[in-house]
C-alpha cells in the first residue's frame, strides 16, 4: 500500500469531518498528514456518494480509527472501542489456531493417490558399478 495515498484519504476525511476534529488531534500530526499525502485528483473520495466507502484503503480506516481511539473518543469510547478490538482479537486468533494447528494441518490435507504410490528405485549392482566405470575409463559406448 501507499503511504502517501493513506495520508491523502485520511486528510480528505478530516476535512469533511471538520475543524473540531482536526482541532482534537496534534497540529504537528495534523501537517505531517497534509505534507505526507499524495496530491492528486483521481485520488479524492466524493462524500456525496454512498461509493467513498468503498474506495477508502483498508490502512486509511486502521489510520482514521487510530485518530478516533487517540484523539476523538471520550472516555467511555475509548472503553467500549478497546473491548471491541481486543473481542475482534480474540476471535482473529481463535480463527487461527484452528486454521493452523499442528493437529489439523496433517488431518485436513487430502492426498492424491498417485503422489503417494510407491516409486521402486532400482539400484545397480556392485559389479555393474565396476564395468560401468571400466566403459567410462576406456570411453565404451553400449
Amino acid at each position: 500500500m501507499n503511504e502517501s495515498l493513506m495520508y491523502e484519504q485520511a486528510f480528505e476525511v478530516l476535512n469533511f469531518l471538520g475543524k473540531d476534529y482536526i482541532n482534537k488531534i496534534p497540529e504537528e500530526l495534523y501537517k505531517h498528514i497534509e505534507n505526507s499525502r499524495m496530491i492528486e485528483k483521481n485520488n479524492v473520495l466524493d462524500f456525496s456518494k454512498h461509493t467513498w466507502q468503498q474506495k477508502i484503503s483498508k490502512e486509511a480506516i486502521e489510520f482514521i480509527a487510530l485518530l478516533d481511539l487517540e484523539y476523538w473518543a471520550t472516555k467511555e469510547e475509548k472503553e467500549e472501542l478497546i473491548k471491541a478490538y481486543k473481542e475482534n482479537e480474540r476471535k482473529y486468533q481463535i480463527e487461527c489456531r484452528k486454521k493452523y494447528s499442528p493437529e489439523n494441518i496433517f488431518n485436513n490435507r487430502k492426498f492424491n493417490e498417485e503422489t503417494t504410490a510407491i516409486i521402486e528405485i532400482k539400484e545397480k549392482k556392485w559389479y555393474e558399478n565396476i564395468i560401468s566405470l571400466i566403459k567410462k575409463i576406456f570411453r565404451i559406448k553400449k
